[in-house]
């Protein structure tokens, strides 16, 4: 611990023999000791070829959801777009589950930004046309953003803003347009136990907003 204090690194790090921490990988991977560098280059390899890119890697899908949710995972990769997972409604509460995030009509998960840079209270979500699967969010936009700081860098570089003056009128965007989900906040709020209505127009509140990072296409 002393020694990963000193030099500003993790314990995994420092290992006294180099390949000590990753014992268990060559260990499973390994059928014996008979060319032990083609047998890792081929497991590798195998690896590459058959299993999905789950979060812990080569592990094994453990179930129905997690394969549909990888896949949407890898759909998303090659296709440049936010692929929906799942669309539920529940007591006036609609989710539109990603595979990565879930975006709702309520707050706090009903911001979010757009590729052209709007960032949207979402109010509702509308498939159009009927049984396509293709969704438009149905919102109201704010007008002003600023920068929430200028150094050391420039938020807006970030995406990271103070946003203010929600538009009155209601707007459509496509959802294969979206950027990311937001993290939204009220700036400056004397109590935050009383947290006020993102969704009311005409009103002097300015919130704090960020790209919940891994929710980013």
């Amino acid at each position: 611990m002393l020694d990963a204090l000193k030099y500003g690194c993790g314990i995994e790090a420092l290992s006294a023999f180099v390949f000590e921490n990753f014992y268990r990988f060559f260990r499973n991977i390994l059928a014996s000791g008979n060319l032990p560098l083609e047998q890792i280059r081929n497991r590798l390899v195998e690896r590459s070829k058959y299993l999905l890119p789950t979060s812990a890697d080569g592990m094994i899908i453990n179930s129905s959801m997690q394969y549909e949710i990888e896949i949407k995972k890898f759909e998303v990769k090659t296709s440049g777009q936010k692929i929906l997972v799942n669309f539920s409604e529940w007591k006036g509460i609609k989710k539109m589950v990603f595979s990565d995030f879930v975006l709702t009509n309520r707050f706090p998960n009903n911001v979010c930004l757009f590729k052209n840079g709007n960032v949207v209270v979402c109010s509702d979500f509308i498939e159009f046309p009927k049984m396509s699967n293709n969704f438009l969010v149905v919102g109201f936009l704010f007008q002003t953003k600023e920068h929430a700081c200028v150094k050391p860098y420039l938020s807006t570089k970030y995406n990271t803003f103070i946003v203010s003056k929600l538009d009155e009128r209601i707007g459509e965007w496509n959802i294969n347009n979206l950027l990311c989900e937001m993290y939204t906040v009220p700036y400056k709020l004397t109590d935050y136990a009383k947290l006020p209505d993102i969704t009311l127009p005409n009103v002097p509140n300015r919130w704090f907003t960020t790209p919940i990072r891994h929710t980013i296409l």
